[in-house]
């Protein structure tokens, strides 16, 4: 049985793709793409993503798109909707990455020339290169990405790199090790938000998109304070949020999340910023909140709080100097004058109000009555 041509195939599964000529760029079905990032080569009838890196031939199209197995893909279509038989080649041998790039390595243009409208980003540990990664934009409005590395059997090739991969201005990071860190996606991003936020914060990203964060290494971000910033779009809140993850597995000294403000466009990120860097460290400073690692079990909750509020606030009303004084099982005693403690009421919830009397009268000497709330007793002792 021949083979379905991957252009039939991704046009029946409503993929959106440019054809021009045996070549082909097109959305990736397999992750959230909003960027372009899967080549086609209808000639070869094969795809793949520089993102996730899905890649195959039609029926592998069919089998991820699909997700059946290979019998029920290739049972899909018959002779009469195939191109003709193409010839098997034997497989190629993997590629071996060499990491760092060795200083007799020629130079990476002579394989692969500069975009001509784009950019080629370093990635570098300490002072030694180890991979590239091509950014090209597209006169449609698209942009292209893909991994540029150096290989033992044949040179510069565009093949991803061997995690553990480093961050995007690593050097930087080490450097400026007294300032706190933010994340970013991409590497555009990152050189402009490191324009808008420079002498505040230093500024990383991580290379292969979302699929790829799992493969990057965090630990330079360690005890280092953090502050995510995701595109403006479901991908980029779901690659953060891996993100964040990773930061806190390795030990961040504290994660914060960037949500962009509700006027920013869909897919915005701080490399379409336009305003002053005032404003900038404005809306990053109202727009920021702390990530928490995963929540404890809920506490029971407490019946007694919202007497314990109203307590408070006429204790407060009455302008009276106030010693409250709080017996904490396992701590013993505790003085707190609410003068210092502005708005806030201290409660030791015990289940046999004699520890609060035995308490009290060590402390004090003094035999009083308390106001009860259930289980609860707060000692105080309100002074003219």
């Amino acid at each position: 049985m021949g083979k379905p041509s991957i252009e039939k195939v991704m046009r029946e599964r409503g993929v959106k793709f440019t054809r021009r000529g045996s070549k082909g760029t097109g959305l990736c079905p397999f992750h959230d793409d909003q960027k372009p990032s899967m080549s086609i080569d209808f000639d070869k009838n094969v795809f793949f993503c520089h993102a996730c890196e899905a890649k195959g031939d039609s029926y592998s199209f069919i089998q991820m798109y699909d997700k059946v197995d290979f019998k029920t893909a290739a049972a899909a279509y018959d002779d009469a909707a195939a191109p003709p038989p193409t010839p098997k080649r034997p497989a190629e041998p993997e590629l071996t990455v060499v990491v760092p790039v060795p200083l007799s390595a020629p130079p990476v243009y002579e394989a692969f020339p500069r975009p001509k409208k784009g950019a080629v980003y370093s990635y570098i540990v300490g002072e030694k290169l180890i991979f590239y990664v091509y950014r090209h934009e597209k006169k449609d409005g698209g942009k292209v990405f893909y991994p540029v590395c150096f290989t033992a059997e044949k040179g510069w090739q565009r093949v991803a790199p061997p995690p553990p991969r480093p961050l995007y201005r690593l050097p930087i990071l080490q450097k400026q090790a007294s300032l706190p860190v933010m994340v970013v996606e991409g590497e555009k991003t990152a050189e402009a938000a490191a324009k808008i936020f420079e002498k505040k914060y230093v500024v990383v990203t991580w290379s292969g998109g979302a699929h790829a964060v799992d493969k990057t290494d965090w630990t330079p971000i360690k005890n280092r304070h953090v502050v995510v910033c995701p595109d403006n779009d479901p991908a980029g809140a779901a690659a953060a949020k891996k993100v964040a993850a990773q930061l806190q597995k390795v030990g961040a000294a504290s994660v914060a999340m960037f949500s962009p403000p509700a006027d920013w466009a869909p897919s915005a990120d701080w490399a379409d910023w336009k305003g002053s860097k005032e404003k900038a460290f404005e809306i990053l400073a109202a727009c920021t909140i702390p990530v928490t690692a995963d929540a404890p079990p809920p506490k029971t909750p407490n019946p007694f709080n919202d007497q314990i509020h109203v307590l408070g606030k006429m204790i407060a009303d009455s302008g009276k100097n106030v010693e409250i004084v709080v017996s904490i099982p396992g701590c013993g005693i505790v003085n707190v004058n609410p003068a210092d403690v502005t708005g806030k009421m201290l409660l030791a919830l015990c289940p046999d109000p004699a520890v609060w009397l035995a308490a009290y009268t060590r402390h004090t000497g003094i035999t009083k009555n308390y106001p009860k709330f259930g289980n609860a007793e707060m000692v105080y002792d309100v002074v003219a």
